[in-house]
């Protein structure tokens, strides 16, 4: 039996300069092989010079239609994407709700999918894969417009994420990406296996990964994705999100010997989505 591929995947690169740098590090001295980079907002421009800085590294489109960012195209051309200052909605639930009213034009998050996939890899060339923002590719609508979008850039992998909890938000995700992953594999999109991160979300750390291990060299599965949210200091960017994640302590883990070591140990090889298998 092959061994499992891990995609290790840190989230929302150029969303503050602190977080871009954790996902700098983390690939640098620890295990991260892909990331996931946001083209809204401006920030990828002020943190290309991390990322020229890291050629090994895996880089996707994290697709933002939520956020309260700016978004790529000016705010006249995506009317139903935005609020009245011009912003991208503050998160998923608000572009839901607008979706329900029959608000949301599929045609403006189209054209806006396609400008941040041709922004990021303007900036770093063929993109590996994409995923979103509070994983709103999931909604059925706008799925099929990612996966349009997607492969038409010559994108070919798609995050597939998973719930093992029993809330209800970790159900509706898992109903919905059942239903994606379905899509996906009609239009031969390649997602991994396994994917981990939404249950830890933010709080990726010690223990979140012993166990994270001990469930692939159990399941054995042939790709497996762990997304993760690394962060080196501080900022008031950061701060001003108001979420309270370990993001210090997620890359202190990431950067750890004793990380790499565990992993080796179980027999799981290290890649990026250019390795998951079709």
């Amino acid at each position: 039996m092959s061994a499992p591929l891990l995609v290790v995947n840190a989230d929302d690169f150029g969303l503050t300069r602190c977080i871009s740098e954790g996902v700098a590090e983390a690939h640098r001295a620890g295990v991260v092989t892909s990331a996931s980079v946001i083209a809204a907002g401006g920030g990828l421009a002020r943190d290309l010079d991390l990322l020229r800085d890291a050629p090994t590294l895996g880089v996707g489109a994290h697709l933002t239609l939520v956020g309260a960012l700016a978004p790529c195209l000016p705010a006249r051309e995506v009317p139903s994407l935005v609020d009245g200052r011009g912003l991208l909605l503050p998160s998923w639930r608000h572009l839901l709700a607008r979706a329900l009213r029959g608000r949301l034009r599929l045609d403006e998050a189209a054209r806006e999918v396609s400008a941040q996939i041709e922004r990021v890899g303007a900036a770093v060339g063929a993109l590996t894969h994409v995923d979103s923002h509070q994983h709103v590719h999931l909604l059925p609508a706008l799925g099929e417009v990612v996966l349009e979008r997607a492969s038409a850039a010559g994108v070919r992998c798609v995050r597939r994420p998973r719930s093992r909890g029993a809330r209800p938000a970790g159900l509706a995700l898992d109903l919905l990406a059942r239903r994606f992953e379905r899509r996906a594999r009609r239009g031969r999109v390649r997602t991994t296996d396994l994917c981990v991160g939404f249950d830890e979300s933010g709080g990726f750390v010690a223990a979140q990964w012993l166990a994270a291990i001990s469930r692939i060299d159990r399941a054995r599965p042939r790709s497996v994705e762990v997304f993760v949210h690394p962060a080196a200091g501080d900022d008031s960017a950061r701060r001003a999100l108001g979420w309270r994640y370990r993001w210090e302590e997620e890359l202190q883990v990431l950067t750890s010997p004793w990380l790499r070591a565990r992993i080796a140990a179980a027999g799981i090889r290290l890649g990026t989505w250019r390795d998951v298998p079709a």
